[in-house]
């Protein structure tokens, strides 16, 4: 009954659904659903839907958007997420995507099929991620210029990839922070910048953050009573998990990844 249509174009109705679940302030899909199915008899089923889960009258923190497609009892759902505080250039892109095709098909409903085109999305990931992975490749040092040290090259930088991903996942989650700020590899990088004394990222940050705060021999969560590690890492939260085990090709003497 909170629904709101703010904008009806070429038959399209865009409509902002503020919901009320308590418990969470994401937008979980049975909700998210059954909004579609119910504006979808009052509307037609052509509409992209704007849906927040606010929680006892504060601030929205996620907004969903979302693209029904109506093809069965139950609506499948194609959707955004823009969080609070958290940048997430990907979703604008696609967002500003839709005038863009727009423009050049004529077409609107052409134009939101193409933004929420996750292969797409996942292609054009994919090829930057190659891209990268192969720079990084050349510029990682210490490894013999034989087909054994190609390969045990390619295995080291694959799981630095894999565990930096990873702890992006994490703070996505909101759940790791650097001096407050939920973007945490960025906000790390910079106060490393800052330090006119830091030499060399990958040591002096990297590596404490996979091998002393996410996992360690201890089995523990070592930052507790250790300010130096926790102005030099922030909050972490230890993990015990596989993917930050200290393996034999982290200890590879001579290893140099430069900034």
């Amino acid at each position: 009954s909170d629904a709101e249509r703010i904008a009806s174009i070429e038959g399209i109705n865009v409509v902002y659904v503020p919901l009320e679940i308590p418990g969470t302030t994401r937008v979980r899909k049975a909700e998210a659903a059954a909004s579609a199915r119910m504006l979808a008899r009052q509307l037609g089923d052509d509409m992209l839907l704007l849906i927040s889960n606010q929680q006892d009258g504060g601030e929205v923190s996620q907004l969903h958007v979302i693209l029904p497609t109506f093809t069965g009892s139950t609506p499948a759902l194609r959707r955004m997420v823009i969080e609070r505080d958290l940048p997430r250039r990907t979703v604008l892109q696609q967002l500003s995507n839709i005038y863009h095709h727009w423009q050049q098909k004529k077409d609107l409903r052409l134009a939101l099929e193409d933004a929420f085109n996750v292969e797409a999305v996942t292609t054009a990931f994919f090829q930057q991620y190659r891209v990268v992975f192969e720079r990084v490749q050349g510029l990682v040092r210490g490894f013999p210029k034989t087909d054994d040290g190609s390969e045990a090259k390619k295995l080291f930088v694959q799981t630095l990839f894999n565990r930096v991903m990873f702890i992006y996942f994490l703070s996505r989650k909101g759940w790791l922070k650097f001096k407050g700020d939920l973007d945490y590899l960025a906000t790390l990088w910079k106060d490393y910048r800052s330090d006119k004394d830091a030499k060399n990222f990958y040591e002096e940050r990297l590596k404490l953050l996979f091998f002393t705060g996410l996992n360690n021999p201890h089995s523990a969560d070592l930052l507790k009573d250790n300010p130096s590690l926790y102005a030099l890492i922030g909050d972490v939260s230890f993990l015990n998990g596989g993917l930050f085990t200290e393996e034999e090709q982290d200890q590879r003497a001579g290893i140099i990844v430069p900034d």
